[in-house]
């Protein structure tokens, strides 16, 4: 089977061409947990699977997590996926991609980099306030297509702060509370030097802080925007493993998101065959 490896902002995938022959979905996920081992596979937070588009897009992508269960809205792989279909030539600088029943717009000026066009949030609550064991947590909450994200302001955070452990206490803590029955992820931000934020997020699923999320760094960047914590936009965004640029399109008479950007670097690491897989 031919494959590609790449990464994006610290999320690695395996991406495969599924347009002919066509593999099942039960074949796909069987796949996804066999290759996405790290110590008896090729290893990979993901696998992306590029197929036929079945609506006027370029492209569709189905994505499955490790451990072959579908993953949901992924900016990293939506964003690798596009930059694999340009090199392979299965579409041009700009293109609509087909994922997780969305239809979004991935671009390019520079092939390393790709930017994503992304929906508004969903849902938008500004204030939210949770009783911890020792923290009383004020946080904002916002949905992306289901998604929850929880975004709380932490003066003076660092990328290394993916090792504070109060932080992963406050993140479970509010992950596995009763308010949120299906989870929630938890964003936290701050901004050291205007133009610039750093965001690290607790990701349900993964069940700690990650590498990068692109969703939690877009509600991240919202929320400082409508806070004024900022004036920058585009705002550059820190991750632990990576960096984005996020912009804002914001509607001059309702003032609400109309639509998001989410640019950053991609890349490309192995194409090959699989052996004895």
């Amino acid at each position: 089977m031919n494959f590609a490896k790449m990464e994006s902002a610290g999320n690695d995938f395996i991406i495969i061409d599924n347009r002919t022959p066509r593999l099942s979905g039960e074949q796909l996920s069987q796949i996804a947990s066999t290759l996405c081992q790290r110590r008896t596979a090729l290893g990979a937070d993901a696998l992306i699977v590029i197929e036929n588009p079945e609506t006027d897009t370029d492209l569709r992508i189905k994505m499955y997590n490790a451990d072959g269960s579908s993953l949901e809205m992924c900016s990293n792989g939506i964003r690798c996926a596009a930059r694999y279909a340009f090199e392979h030539h299965l579409a041009g600088a700009v293109m609509r991609i087909e994922s997780c029943g969305r239809r979004v717009q991935v671009s390019t000026t520079d092939p390393g980099s790709w930017k994503l066009q992304l929906d508004p949030p969903d849902l938008e609550e500004p204030e939210h306030t949770w009783e911890a064991e020792n923290d009383t947590v004020t946080y904002a909450y916002l949905e992306f297509g289901g998604m929850p994200h929880a975004v709380i302001r932490h003066p003076g955070l660092t990328v290394r702060d993916i090792q504070n452990q109060r932080l992963l206490a406050i993140a479970q803590g509010l992950r596995y509370s009763e308010r949120y029955p299906k989870g929630v992820n938890v964003s936290f931000y701050d901004s050291a030097k205007e133009g610039e934020a750093t965001v690290i997020t607790y990701e349900r699923g993964a069940e700690t802080f990650t590498p990068s999320c692109g969703i939690g760094a877009c509600a991240s960047a919202i929320v400082m925007m409508r806070k004024r914590e900022t004036y920058a936009n585009p705002l550059n965004v820190r991750v632990p493993m990576g960096e984005y640029r996020i912009e804002v399109e914001w509607d001059p008479e309702s003032k609400e998101v109309k639509w998001l950007y989410l640019s950053g670097k991609t890349r490309m690491i192995a194409e090959g065959n699989t052996l004895e897989i």
